[in-house]
């Protein structure tokens, strides 16, 4: 502020004349805001390990709580390696959970092929959504009868098979049009990223999960999501809580430590990835 304007006089001023057109409707919308802005938010991640593999909930965490004023987010998570959200709700943990947590948002991740399919050539692919479907419908009635508001997590494809990223966004947006609620596009951000540095590597060695960069990156969207703000200038480097074996551990360590060009390459993608869907 202190490079724009030329003293407290001034500031004050453009403050007054900003304000004599507001409306007192406008005025309230605008307190409203703020308010949002500054409340804290209680998030439940429900999915498998493209979740929990670095820790995503941690990271947003984190994310927001560098954020200046910084952002109060708890969350937790409710995961289980390779699950689709079918077998977690048959499992019976889901539902308490959901009742007991009084939540904002609860994030719904589908199992990263969409459920069990037949592999070509060793690779998954996609399969048919009816199941996912079937199951979000479920999901987002009892999440919306709880009071808090469902938002998909659009996955990303395979590092060995890109081009199953269209079946994967029509899957997630088609849902989550049909039920009125918010998809969090994390796999048109990776397709996005990729195509923007191919040399810059989002999967681990086995091409299907994230690396700390990749849930750094779904973390940024996520962050843009809930808040509808960018989210560069935020944290490069955080810590929390290690996952180990699918559960969040005791030991405290580092998520993610990137140099502040590649953060604010991916904040970027980010940022630019959730503007042209909400367009």
């Amino acid at each position: 502020m202190k490079k724009l304007f030329s003293g407290k006089a001034l500031f004050a001023l453009i403050v007054l004349f900003s304000l004599l057109p507001t409306t007192a409707s406008q005025a309230q919308q605008q307190k409203t805001s703020g308010s949002q802005q500054s409340q804290k938010l209680r998030v439940l991640f429900i999915g498998n390990s493209y979740t929990y593999y670095n820790n995503l909930p941690q990271l947003l965490a984190g994310l927001a709580a560098s954020a200046k004023p910084a952002r109060v987010l708890e969350t937790e998570m409710l995961t289980v390696g390779g699950a689709t959200l079918k077998r977690l709700w048959d499992g019976g943990q889901v539902q308490p959970a959901l009742a007991r947590g009084k939540w904002d948002y609860v994030v719904l991740q589908e199992q990263s092929t969409l459920g069990m399919s037949k592999a070509v050539d060793g690779i998954p692919q996609i399969n048919d959504p009816a199941e996912f479907h079937a199951a979000a419908r479920i999901y987002d009635a009892e999440i919306k009868k709880q009071g808090a508001k469902p938002l998909f997590y659009m996955t990303w494809a395979r590092q060995n098979n890109p081009a199953s990223q269209p079946q994967l966004t029509e899957a997630y947006t088609k849902i989550g049009k049909e039920l009125n609620d918010t998809v969090a596009p994390v796999g048109l951000a990776w397709q996005a990223a990729l195509k923007a540095r191919p040399d810059f590597g989002l999967h681990v060695a086995d091409k299907s999960h994230p690396n700390p960069a990749g849930s750094y990156l779904a973390a940024c969207v996520f962050y843009a999501t809930l808040y509808g703000q960018s989210p560069e200038g935020l944290a490069e480097r955080i810590n929390g809580a290690l996952v180990e074996e699918g559960k969040v551990s005791e030991k405290q360590g580092e998520l993610v430590n990137l140099s502040k060009e590649e953060a604010a390459f991916l904040q970027q993608i980010a940022w630019e990835t959730v503007r042209q869907l909400r367009k």
